[in-house]
This record gives structure tokens, C-alpha cells and sequence, in this order.
């Protein structure tokens, strides 16, 4: 999540306007969520052709690996910076300029000749998508009351799980039917179009007009925290390597089923992926399913988010410990 206030100067209320703000608000998670289905999209289809890039190219698991890892290693070491940025150049314009570099190198991607080609698109669609979350949620908050916090952000994150879903889904439904280039040429323009329709609609001046708490309006510069404020606290320290190492399995496994369910369930390319979609979506159904309790039960007592995240991450161990223990079978996809 972005760390200050965004600047939000840029553009006027030429959209939207017939709007009340309540709809409006939802006009703003809508599109902001459709962006973040793309970039998820735009980041997973690769891991559904991952068997016909290997037959054709001749790529070992580690090639492979290295496409899928790249983009998460742009957006590990670029959010912070990116996010800074954002928050002082404008969010609007900035989750355009993401969303519009992301699609292109998606593009890109569909068009390379060569592993090195392909290697190349893939950390061009890491840099784009680096920030997206964190000022795409920040953008998604500053509309909402506080109360709705919990809620909006796993929806939010969620939205990450469905465009996974539908990434490696259609991807590999795509592939199987008209290639491998064929899937990332449909998700790369579908980008594009939200990515060109997005300022178009979302307005900043709208938005500060909306903002509840306070939150989207940016203070003289004077004011603004400085970066050393949020390495401060040692909860939040904690807080940011659990998820962080909560996001690579949460990112690891993704990459590797369908793969996995070609390999040991002997499934083709399209029922592989469509397999592993299912897998997805039940995770996105339950981060909104655990943001909805963890609202619920911290109303009162907010230390009860940091207790419910430690017992989401143990069950998560629990039952992964479990399945890879257990052999290829209806009880390991239990």
C-alpha cells in the first residue's frame, strides 16, 4: 500500500459526473479492479503455455522459472520506489502509465522470437505492474470509510486471485486452440482498452470530493512523514516480512500447477490450467471470506488482525505440509 497521500491534481470531473457518490465510488473499484484482473492476467498466462514454450524453444524448468520469476523480482525490489513516486507525480495518471507499459510488454511477449525475447518482455511487464497493488488499493481506500477497510483490501487482493484465475484459464483455453502467442495478444489488448478507458472515467477531483477521512488529500510537503517513519515500529516490520514471504507461496504455487497437474495428473494444456483455476478462485473466495471475519472480530479489539493473520498463516502451512506429504490423488487436492 502506498505510504502518503497521492498528489491527485491531474485532470478534471469531465466524467462521471451523472454519478451519486456512493455509485461512483464502486465505478472507481470496478475499474480499479478490472486493472489488477489485467495485470494478474498479464502476469499468469505464461504459466499455462509453460508446456508448449518448453517444446518449442526447448526450455528447462529453470528458463521457465526464470520467466515466471522476473516479474516478481521487478515487483519485489520496484513497489516502494514506484509507490513514491506515484504518490508525488498523481495515482490516476500513474496506474494508467503501469497499465499501459504492462499490456505493451504483454504484447511483446506474444510477438518474441526468442527466449531472450521473451525474457525481456516479462521484466518489462514486472516493472510495470511493481506498484499497481499498493497505489491501485490506496486509490480504492481514499473512497470507502475506514470501517470498510479489511473488507475492500482482501476483495482487493482477491481481485489478484480471479485475475489468475482468468489468466491462466483462458490462457490456456486460448493456447490450446490458436497458440501460445494467440493468449497473450488477447490479454495484452484487453489491457489496453480498460488501461485507455481508465482516466477517462476515474477523475482526481472527483475523488478528493469523495474521500471520507481524509485520506487522498495530499499535505504541503512540509508535512509529509519522513521515509525512516515506516521502518519505526517493529510490529509493522513483522508485518511487512510475513506477507511478504505469505505473497511468495501465495505466488509460487500459481506459477507451478498446471505444470504439475500436466505432469503428475497427466492432464493436456486446457484442462491443466482449468484445474488450477479452480485452486485460484477458491483462494480468492477466501481472502474476501477471511477480510469479512477479520473485520467482524477486530470491530472492537484491532490487535485481533494481527492474531487472525498469524492463525491464517499456520493453517496455511499446515495444509501445504500436508498435501505435499500426501501422493498425486483425490486426498493431496483435499
Amino acid at each position: 500500500m502506498a505510504i502518503v497521500p497521492a498528489s491527485l491534481g491531474e485532470g478534471s470531473d469531465r466524467s462521471g459526473g451523472g454519478a451519486g457518490p456512493v455509485a461512483y465510488s464502486w465505478i472507481v473499484f470496478a475499474l480499479t479492479f478490472g486493472l489488477l484482473i489485467s495485470d494478474y492476467m498479464a502476469r499468469q498466462v505464461l504459466n499455462a503455455v509453460f508446456p508448449l514454450l518448453k517444446a518449442e524453444w526447448a526450455l528447462s524448468d529453470g528458463q521457465l522459472g526464470a520467466l515466471s520469476g522476473v516479474v516478481a523480482l521487478m515487483v519485489g525490489l520496484l513497489t516502494f520506489p514506484l509507490s513514491l513516486l506515484a504518490d508525488r507525480w498523481g495515482r490516476i495518471r500513474s496506474l494508467t502509465l503501469m497499465a499501459i507499459l504492462w499490456s505493451l510488454a504483454t504484447l511483446l511477449c506474444g510477438m518474441a522470437q526468442s527466449y531472450e525475447q521473451m525474457f525481456v518482455g516479462r521484466l518489462l511487464v514486472g516493472v510495470g505492474e511493481a506498484a499497481y497493488g499498493s497505489v491501485g488499493i490506496a486509490v480504492v481506500l481514499s473512497v470507502f470509510p475506514a470501517r470498510m477497510r479489511a473488507t475492500l483490501a482482501a476483495a482487493f487482493m482477491a481481485g489478484g486471485l480471479l485475475g489468475q484465475v482468468l489468466g491462466v484459464g483462458i490462457g490456456g483455453q486460448i493456447a490450446a486452440s490458436h497458440g501460445w502467442r494467440m493468449a497473450f495478444n488477447v490479454i495484452a489488448l484487453a489491457g489496453l482498452a480498460i488501461a485507455i478507458a481508465y482516466p477517462m472515467i476515474v477523475r482526481s477531483s472527483r475523488i478528493r470530493a469523495l474521500d471520507p477521512d481524509g485520506t487522498g488529500a495530499p499535505p504541503p510537503d512540509a508535512a509529509r512523514p519522513p521515509i525512516r517513519s515506516i521502518m519505526g515500529s517493529r510490529a509493522l516490520v513483522c508485518a511487512y516480512i510475513g506477507s511478504g514471504l505469505q505473497m511468495y507461496i501465495a505466488g509460487a504455487i500459481p506459477a507451478w500447477l498446471p505444470t504439475y497437474f500436466g505432469r503428475y495428473y497427466g492432464l493436456a494444456v486446457d484442462k491443466a490450467a482449468g484445474t488450477a483455476a479452480i485452486f485460484l478462485l477458491l483462494t480468492g473466495a477466501g481472502m474476501v471470506i477471511c477480510g469479512m471475519i477479520s473485520d467482524r472480530m477486530a470491530k472492537d479489539q484491532p490487535v485481533q488482525k494481527i492474531r487472525l493473520a498469524i492463525g491464517y498463516c499456520l493453517i496455511c502451512a499446515a495444509a501445504l505440509a500436508l498435501a505435499f506429504v500426501l501422493p498425486a490423488g483425490p486426498l493431496q487436492l483435499a
